[in-house]
């Protein structure tokens, strides 16, 4: 069923997972429960997801914190319903009042198969069957029809009275749209509104509306196909905080429509990141994401390091060898994996819980790499240091940024490639590692006739060339202009901000990880964060 069969909240996602890992004996029942539950929904309520999950699986299991309204979960159930009985499929002939494939059943009805399949999102509950044939396909079965058909017995009466438009219906439909077009309304929102009042379809009186302009080809902008402007336009607003309103007013589109673009272009974007990792072997364990990613010496960072000169990058002190050789570095290579592995298996609109949990891995990623560069980039100062005879601070500023450039590229190719288990008798640690490296880029630039390292002209301020050693701080992290603008803001807004990207000495936090701290909702979180972004973005520095 294409697109439509894709999940989009982390709860049922998270329940799908265990179906897919569980032994068919004990599918069968989690999709009575589903369908259970699905009769049951309020569409006009809000559900908790650990309710759900409990619902399903009887088991009360961490899940990310999300509220889930009634005409959502209802299609999620319907998608889950339909996704976790190709696993089982029952026989057509052994089910209440027996099963017909989807299109035998919409002409039963007088309908089509899309219509059968716009109901699977309002309850119609729709599985996989083996036929007679012995090909398992999509069907329904007679019993959930007729339960379906009494919940709104109208539905089937409209749906088989279709009848094509005539002349009259249609100019009178189009001057109604139109009127409201000259009111200000784009064409989407007219054709919405019309559809209201109308027996047609939203989507029909949109095309007609086309047809009458004499438009013909996909529809892109205003309610249509999404261009790539779009995207970038969802995208910059997102990540400056401002309200899915204002953007959904802008483009002319619904919330719900701008929801799906922000979801679609942050997926896109974290397939294009493509993180590379090293595998350790104690990756296999089961117990390696607490053994590595929730050691004290993992989460507790180290105290900011001063990074306005070179004096206090060589007076900082780094980790101890063997914690970075033992555990800072693998626990990079497995926060990537875990992203990499969660990136793969992304839909084509995730749910914002299930990018928000991805993104915050990349950062805390991001924030292990950038800890490691600065325990071994005082050897690379050191050694730039002692081949050039001058202290490094008694130059000047261009040399000392043009110094420390060198120093963060040198460091910046080490990384990645390190790999402790290959050190055996010869490979030396990372810190010698990086001390020969910096000696060999030295020679290079010596015998290539170019001018020593650091008499460069220089790139840039201290402050921002640290940066380099965290490669996704442009896409997912706090940009150095802003950053500096923290202390302008009151205490929570700033506190909130450093927590959310592991500034200081916090590690990169997830909406769920804060709400969960804060006692309130991953809603509630973000209005604050999107307030504290637009309160940055306005701020000044002297």
């Amino acid at each position: 069923m294409g697109r439509t069969a894709l999940l989009k909240t982390m709860a049922v996602e998270q329940v799908m997972d265990s179906v897919q890992a569980e032994s068919p004996g004990a599918i069968r029942p989690i999709i009575l429960l589903a369908i259970e539950l699905l009769e049951s929904i309020d569409p006009g309520a809000d559900y908790p997801s650990e309710f759900v999950v409990w619902r399903l699986t009887g088991a009360r299991e961490a899940v990310a914190e999300e509220s889930i309204p009634g005409l959502l979960l209802r299609r999620e159930l319907g998608v889950l319903i339909q996704r976790a009985s190709a696993r089982v499929p029952l026989p057509a002939e052994t089910v209440e009042g027996g099963a017909r494939e989807l299109h035998a059943a919409a002409s039963g009805i007088g309908v089509s198969v899309r219509t059968l399949q716009r109901w699977r999102d309002q309850g119609l509950v729709i599985e996989h069957f083996r036929f007679p044939d012995g090909q398992v396909r999509l069907g329904v079965s007679g019993g959930a029809l007729s339960r379906f058909r009494e919940s709104d017995p109208q539905r089937f009466a409209r749906a088989a009275g279709f009848t094509r438009m005539d002349a009259s219906e249609e100019r009178r439909l189009t001057e109604a749209a139109d009127a409201l077009v000259a009111d200000g309304a784009s064409p989407n929102q007219a054709a919405l509104h019309v559809a209201a009042s109308s027996p047609r379809a939203h989507e029909t009186i949109r095309q007609l509306m086309r047809r009458r302009r004499g438009q013909t080809g996909p529809i892109t902008g205003a309610g249509g196909r999404v261009t790539d402007h779009e995207r970038q336009l969802v995208l910059n607003a997102w990540q400056r905080g401002v309200a899915i309103e204002r953007v959904a007013s802008r483009l002319g589109r619904s919330l719900g429509a701008v929801r799906r673009i922000g979801a679609e272009v942050r997926a896109d974007r974290l397939r294009a990141i493509s993180p590379q990792w090293i595998r350790f072997p104690v990756f296999a364990d089961p117990e390696a994401e607490r053994i590595l990613l929730e050691a004290p010496r993992i989460r507790e960072q180290p105290g900011p390091v001063d990074a306005s000169s070179i004096s206090g990058l060589l007076a900082a002190g780094g980790e101890d060898a063997d914690i970075l050789e033992s555990m800072l570095i693998p626990a990079m290579h497995l926060q990537r994996c875990l992203a990499a592995g969660r990136i793969a298996s992304l839909g084509r609109s995730p749910a914002d819980a299930r990018l928000d949990e991805i993104e915050t891995e990349l950062r805390r990623a991001d924030r292990l790499r950038m800890r490691a560069g600065r325990a071994v980039i005082g050897t690379a100062l050191a050694r730039l240091q002692q081949a050039e005879g001058v202290a490094a601070t008694e130059a000047a500023e261009p040399e000392l940024a043009a110094r420390l450039a060198f120093c963060v590229e040198v460091v910046d190719q080490v990384l990645d490639r390190f790999d402790p288990r290959a050190r055996g008798d010869l490979e030396p640690r990372l810190e010698r590692r990086v001390a020969l490296e910096t000696d060999k880029q030295i020679a290079l630039h010596e015998r290539t006739g170019a001018r020593s390292p650091g008499s460069r002209p220089g790139p840039g301020r201290t402050t921002d060339l640290l940066v380099r050693l965290e490669p996704l701080r442009r896409w997912l992290g706090l940009p150095p202009f802003l950053a500096a603008r923290l202390d302008r803001l009151p205490r929570s807004q700033r506190g909130l901000l450093e927590d959310r990207f592991g500034l200081g000495r916090s590690r990169p936090q997830s909406l769920s990880g804060l709400a969960s701290r804060l006692g309130t909702t991953s809603r509630d979180v973000q209005q604050r964060l999107r307030a504290s972004m637009s309160s940055l973005r306005a701020a000044k520095v002297d």
